[in-house]
C-alpha cells in the first residue's frame, strides 16, 4: 500500500508541474489574458512573459500584478519574431508540462484543469475545444473532432491526409516536445510552430482531446496567421521538413510510408497557400511562392503537390475572369 500511495503521489505532483507561457506582443488584450491564466481553478507553477512589444505597454500592465508570486516577467533584449518568443518561453522554464497562451487570448477558468486531466500515461499533447470571439462578441466554438485518446503513431500518419490541429491556447504541451526542438534553425516567421509541435508530439508519446472548451480564440482578419507573403508560407514549410527528417531519423515509419506522408504534407501545406492567394487575389504573390517552392523543394514536388492540391486551374479561371471585367 505504502509504495501504491508514493506512486500515485509522484504521479500527481508530476501532473501540477505546469507553467502558463504567454508570449506578449500587442498590449490590446493582454491584461484579460494575463487575469485569465491568474484565476485558474488548476494550480500553476509558474506564469512566464515573454516581453518582444516594441514598447514598454506590456511591462507597464504588469507591474499592476507583480505582487503575485507566480509571475515571472522577461523583457527581451531584441524582437524575438512570433516563432522565437515561444521559443525563448520554453528556455525560461523548468516545468514538465508547458501551457502556451496567446496574448489576445482568454483561458476559461476551468481550462488549465480539463486538459491537464489527461496529463497522464504517455499523454504528450492535448487540445481542447475553444470558443471563438470577433469584433461582435462570442462566434461559435472550434470543436475537436478527434477520439478520446490516439496512439501517436496513427496520429502521425493520419495527418499527413490533414494538418494536425494546432492553435496553442488551446493546447497543453509536455515540455521534452517542445524542448525538441530548442536547437532547430527555425524562421522567426514560422507561423504553425503549433502544427508542427503537434506532429513531433507523436514521437515522445499518443495526443489526447478534451471535449470541452477551454479557452476563448480570438479572430483577427488581420492576424498573422492570414499572411500571404512568399517567404513567410515557404518557411512555414518546416512544419513539415522538420517533423520529416526527425521520423526518418528515428524510423518512426517504413520508407515507403514516410515517403507517401511526407508528399501528403507537402500537398496540405500548398493548398492552405494557394488557397489564400485564391482568395486574395494576389496572382503575383502565387507566382513568387511557387518559384521559391520549386527553389527549395524541387520542380518535381511542386509540380505533384501543385496538381494533387487541384487549384491551379481554378485560380487560372479565377484571375482570368476578374481580367475581363
Amino acid at each position: 500500500m505504502h509504495t501504491q500511495f508514493s506512486s500515485t503521489r509522484r504521479e500527481n505532483a508530476s501532473r501540477r508541474d505546469v507553467s502558463i507561457l504567454i508570449p506578449a506582443y500587442k498590449p490590446d488584450w493582454f491584461a484579460e489574458c494575463l487575469e485569465s491564466a491568474l484565476a485558474q481553478t488548476w494550480p500553476v507553477k509558474e506564469i512566464i512573459i515573454s516581453d518582444d512589444c516594441p514598447t514598454d505597454d506590456i511591462r507597464q500592465i504588469v507591474t499592476r500584478y507583480e505582487a503575485d508570486p507566480r509571475i515571472r516577467y522577461a523583457r527581451n533584449a531584441g524582437p524575438k519574431g512570433p516563432c522565437g518568443n515561444y521559443l525563448n518561453l520554453a528556455r525560461l522554464s523548468d516545468a514538465r508540462w508547458f501551457k502556451f497562451l496567446d496574448d489576445d487570448d482568454a483561458l476559461l477558468p476551468d481550462g488549465l484543469e480539463r486538459l491537464m486531466h489527461h496529463a497522464k500515461g504517455r499523454t504528450s499533447v492535448v487540445t481542447g475545444a475553444c470558443q471563438l470571439v470577433d469584433a461582435h462578441g462570442d462566434a461559435g466554438m472550434m470543436p475537436v473532432d478527434s477520439p478520446e485518446s490516439v496512439n501517436g503513431r496513427r496520429h502521425f500518419i493520419r495527418c499527413s491526409r490533414r494538418p494536425p490541429e494546432g492553435l496553442f491556447s488551446r493546447m497543453l504541451f509536455r515540455a521534452d516536445v517542445v524542448q525538441s526542438v530548442l536547437d532547430e534553425d527555425l524562421p522567426q516567421s514560422l507561423i504553425s510552430l503549433d502544427e508542427m509541435l503537434g506532429l513531433i508530439a507523436a514521437f515522445y508519446g499518443d495526443p489526447a482531446y478534451e471535449h470541452a472548451p477551454v479557452c476563448r480564440y480570438r479572430l483577427s482578419p488581420a492576424g498573422y496567421s492570414r499572411l500571404t507573403t512568399p517567404q513567410v508560407l515557404l518557411d512555414d514549410m518546416a512544419c513539415v521538413t522538420v517533423p520529416f527528417r526527425m521520423a526518418a531519423e528515428r524510423k518512426f515509419l517504413l520508407p515507403k510510408e514516410l515517403g507517401e506522408w511526407r508528399t501528403g504534407m507537402l500537398t496540405q501545406y500548398t493548398r492552405r497557400s494557394l488557397h489564400k492567394y485564391l482568395d486574395s487575389g494576389d496572382l503575383a504573390g502565387m507566382k513568387e511562392f511557387l518559384r521559391l517552392m520549386r527553389q527549395r523543394f524541387g520542380t518535381g514536388d511542386t509540380l505533384r503537390c501543385c496538381a494533387a492540391s487541384g487549384l491551379l486551374r481554378a485560380a487560372a479561371s479565377r484571375f482570368l475572369l476578374r481580367r475581363s471585367r
